[in-house]
């Protein structure tokens, strides 16, 4: 008998070619865990024109998981989707992963460890890699520090998909007004619980197993669209009810409110010049990010 559960959250849009990808892959992960723990994949589908019912390969009789899938009336984008699927997870570990993600095989070593271990919040390392020229990196070549200061400063959870965290962390959730946080509703959700949790379990796990792509498509790419965004978020971050880590909101808004909208940009930057100019000229750039750090903390 399975010792736990996790939901797998996917939002769907348009490429069905990646998701039937992604389910085969978490199928040959998931096929030796089925007796450690029960897994099902939550699909939203943000393109209402699809009918992906009708996909063969999301057929629960020739697969060794089981699905939800959720259907959107109108395209309302990832974080709203996201959200949805936030909303009707039941189990007791949650994963988000975007449909252009993969995995390593043995990534569920990780959940189970943190499960025996009774951590609230898993992160792991993993590469990262653009389209075309093929360029893969690892996110981390050293140990982040898994604090809300390092959160809120250095953004260190490069992409969703690198985090499997505990579903009962999110009941006192708020979610920010739709089409606002395009590219940031999930910075905005880390912030929630580690400003929620004062007490939260973390552990960094250095095994590469997760994969990421850096395309064209991402909204990260888009420095001035993520500055928005987290102003808008900064709005309702501050006027949220964060217990006994509400004295640090209040002490630091003038801070915190800076580099949130800053950061948010220099961080689409960065991973604009990753995309674009490849590594030589991301070293380049990485100098004058040290700089800024400095002066920021002199």
């Amino acid at each position: 008998m399975a010792e736990f559960s996790c939901n797998i959250i996917i939002p769907f849009y348009e490429q069905r070619a990646y998701l039937e990808r992604l389910i085969a892959n978490l199928q040959e992960c998931y096929l030796p865990y089925v007796s450690v723990f029960s897994l099902e994949v939550i699909i939203v589908n943000d393109s209402p024109e699809i009918a992906i019912q009708s996909f063969e390969f999301l057929n629960e009789n020739q697969l060794n998981l089981s699905l939800q899938l959720i259907q959107h009336t109108k395209n309302l984008g990832v974080a709203i989707a996201r959200e949805t699927a936030l909303k009707q997870a039941k189990a007791d570990w949650i994963m988000l992963l975007d449909q252009d993600d993969a995995l390593q095989t043995k990534v569920f070593d990780v959940l189970v460890d943190a499960h025996k271990r009774q951590i609230d919040f898993a992160l792991m390392n993993g590469f990262l890699i653009h389209a075309s020229p093929k360029l893969k990196f690892p996110i981390y070549f050293f140990e982040p520090s898994l604090t809300l200061k390092n959160l809120i400063v250095d953004d260190f959870i490069r992409s969703p998909g690198q985090v499997f965290f505990r579903r009962e962390l999110t009941e006192k959730l708020s979610y920010p007004k739709p089409h606002s946080y395009k590219g940031c509703d999930d910075r905005f959700l880390w912030i929630q619980l580690f400003l929620l949790n004062p007490n939260l379990r973390t552990k960094y796990y250095a095994v590469k197993h997760y994969l990421g792509h850096i395309h064209g498509e991402n909204a990260g790419l888009d420095s001035n669209k993520l500055y928005k965004c987290s102003q808008d978020l900064w709005e309702q971050l501050s006027a949220f009810d964060f217990g006994s880590n509400q004295i640090f909101v209040e002490k630091n808004k003038q801070v915190l409110r800076f580099i949130l909208q800053q950061e948010s940009s220099l961080a689409a930057r960065i991973s604009y010049v990753q995309y674009k100019y490849r590594l030589n000229r991301f070293l380049r750039y990485l100098v004058k990010l040290l700089v800024r750090y400095i002066k920021l903390y002199k």
